[in-house]
């Protein structure tokens, strides 16, 4: 045998050698980045809602909701808003709330948060509506790393 041929066939082991390496470093650092995220349950717990009185003209009613956010994962998130999607009157509505109006909004790894803020929601179009005991609610959590939707039920607040 020729030492060229040698040297190809070690070389060619070699390559083989390093793709296998190269290969399974990528998959052990995808897995150590999947364990690094927020891995978050989120749990709707109760949502109330109340209607302005008719001397408030400036906002048609509030919702309150409490939303349990589990992070079981080793890297924390922060929550930047949330918005809201319901019906009153067969006419959908959108609200959002973010910023300094989140409380708690930050989950650090291996937490528990209740999250419970106070989305109002303002539409003068509608003047004359049906105030509705329960309303069936989307709530979308915007966070860190991406988002995430959970439905439940409003009741209203006598």
């Amino acid at each position: 045998m020729s030492s060229e041929l040698i040297l190809g066939i070690i070389g060619t082991i070699t390559g083989i050698i390093g793709t296998i390496t190269g290969l399974y470093s990528l998959y052990l650092s995808r897995k150590r980045m999947q364990r690094e995220e927020p891995h978050l349950e989120i749990r709707f717990i109760k949502c109330f809602h109340t209607y302005s009185k008719p001397a408030l003209k400036d906002w048609l009613m509030y919702f309150r909701p409490r939303i349990r956010i589990d992070n079981k994962g080793d890297r924390g998130t922060t929550v930047s808003k949330v918005e809201i999607m319901f019906k009153l009157n067969n006419k959908e509505f959108t609200e959002i709330v973010e910023g300094d109006f989140l409380k708690n909004n930050k989950i650090d790894a291996h937490s528990t948060v209740d999250l419970n803020p106070l989305i109002y929601s303002y539409d003068e179009t509608i003047l004359e509506f049906q105030k509705q005991d329960k309303i069936e609610c989307i709530f979308e959590l915007f966070h860190t790393h991406g988002k995430v939707t959970i439905k439940g039920t409003s009741e209203m607040l006598i």
